[in-house]
């Protein structure tokens, strides 16, 4: 029984992990559109600097 509320807790963990993840990548995308769309020069330039790189 205790190893079985110990995997339910294990996956829980693991669940509430990805959750945690996703919002941050979700979040993350989102600023980067931002950053796109208010400060094109800033990109440009950058990808001047560095054109191997895609954004």
């Amino acid at each position: 029984m205790e190893s079985a509320r110990f995997f339910i807790f294990l996956q829980l963990l693991f669940n509430t992990i990805q959750f945690i993840v996703k919002i941050v990548a979700a979040r993350w995308t989102f600023f980067t559109f931002l950053i796109k769309e208010m400060f094109p020069i800033v990109e440009y330039r950058l990808s001047l600097k560095d054109p191997i790189i895609e954004v």
